[in-house]
């Protein structure tokens, strides 16, 4: 135990309010104030990343220049194989015994002292989350890349920026739902299922499970998904996809089949059709959606966004960035955004689908919901301090 010992001062990056919130209360309940968290990065003994957010892997590279002989305590929900003595793994959600026996390895290694090797590419310490790609990494990648690999990056960037005018031109409007008619907006809603975004999407769990390369085949075009490297490949444009979104599909008609080594070599002759997982997903329910949420979710309870999309390379519709910014503050309903920021719903609806098909937005618990381990009720025992703080945060 650390109880009797000078306090670690934790530097933590990357973590929005309430994750950092619900981290200093950690550290003073569960952790018995082991440690504590500063303002100031530079007087903080060890960093604090957390490997499952969007911008990690530039986060930690930035971390490993510019503070190189610091420690680094890596939250993730996969077990993290370091390449470095100071890159320090504690497995999500994180107790208090994990985070304390990280803590140990931390004293050890600022009493030690030890300088630190030369900087990694931060890639190889941790495995990307799935549907993450930072633009910062991808930019380190362009610089080692072949040809080919050239061609693919082309493939990752942002289709368009829409505003208002461009995208009823290029998306199109629902004909049946009034979204100036408040009774129909409770029902302008759509179902993926029904659609080639709910096959994708079912397709991407499959591929991810198996670990191998899918071929799906919905009637339409071949659709190879490549979960090691987050990708599919298509041999279509976006006007085709676009239109192609909207046709309701026969589920008794798509099949799945592994993909063999010939056809990987084939579809490498052609690595201009190569896209980003998520891009593709994300476009694909922007499509889907016409301006409508999807069903899954209830329009009358709130939903949140776990992290800021990759607006450097998704495509981004109108009042996106609005909506995310006031989302990261903190969960709202779909209705109150609209009327908070004054825009039409169909814009709010849109970017939820997007957002939600991606795995970014929801409803229920949070990223940082989950981080932490939740503290065990013991029976017939008052509340402790770390209870009390918590039960009173999620009154508010």
């Amino acid at each position: 135990m650390m109880t009797n010992q000078k306090p670690l001062q934790l530097a933590l990056h990357g973590m929005d309010e309430r994750s950092q919130k619900m981290m200093v209360m950690f550290l003073q309940g569960p952790c018995q104030g082991a440690a504590i968290v500063v303002a100031n990065t530079h007087d903080a003994q060890v960093n604090v990343i957390d490997a499952d957010l969007a911008r990690s892997q530039a986060v930690l590279a930035e971390i490993l220049v510019k503070q190189p002989e610091k420690p680094v305590i890596i939250f993730s929900l996969q077990d993290g194989q370091p390449e470095r003595e100071q890159l320090i793994y504690v497995k999500k959600p994180v107790t208090s015994a994990r985070m304390l026996s990280a803590l140990e390895q931390v004293k050890d290694l600022v009493n030690r002292n030890k300088k630190p090797a030369t900087a990694v590419q931060p890639e190889t310490l941790f495995p990307a989350p799935a549907g993450t790609h930072d633009s910062q990494t991808a930019a380190i990648k362009t610089i080692v890349v072949d040809n080919n690999e050239r061609a693919k990056t082309s493939k990752h960037q942002a289709a368009m920026h829409m505003d208002e005018q461009g995208f009823t031109a290029f998306i199109g409007t629902v004909s049946d739902i009034d979204f100036n008619n408040q009774a129909q907006l409770l029902t302008a809603s759509y179902n993926a299922k029904f659609h080639f975004q709910g096959v994708v999407q079912s397709a991407y769990k499959l591929a991810f499970e198996k670990v191998r390369t899918i071929n799906l085949n919905s009637g339409w075009k071949s659709l190879l998904i490549l979960p090691d490297n987050r990708e599919i490949w298509l041999d279509a444009d976006d006007k085709m996809l676009r239109a192609f979104a909207n046709i309701k599909i026969n589920g008794q008609a798509v099949n799945v089949t592994l993909v063999d080594a010939h056809t990987h070599d084939t579809i490498k002759e052609n690595p201009d059709k190569f896209q980003d997982m998520n891009a593709f997903l994300w476009k694909l329910a922007v499509w889907t959606s016409k301006g409508r949420y999807p069903q899954e979710l209830d329009i009358t309870k709130p939903v949140y966004l776990k992290r800021w999309p990759e607006f450097t390379r998704w495509l981004i519709t109108p009042h996106a960035l609005r909506i995310a910014a006031l989302l990261l503050k903190g969960p709202r309903t779909m209705m109150n955004i609209a009327q908070v920021l004054n825009i039409n719903p169909r814009y709010v609806f849109v970017f939820i689908s997007a957002a939600h098909a991606v795995g970014i937005a929801g409803q229920g618990q949070r990223e940082s919901d989950v981080m932490l381990e939740p503290p065990v009720h013991k029976p017939h025992e008052s509340k402790g301090l770390m209870s009390r703080i918590i039960s009173k945060l999620r009154g508010n």
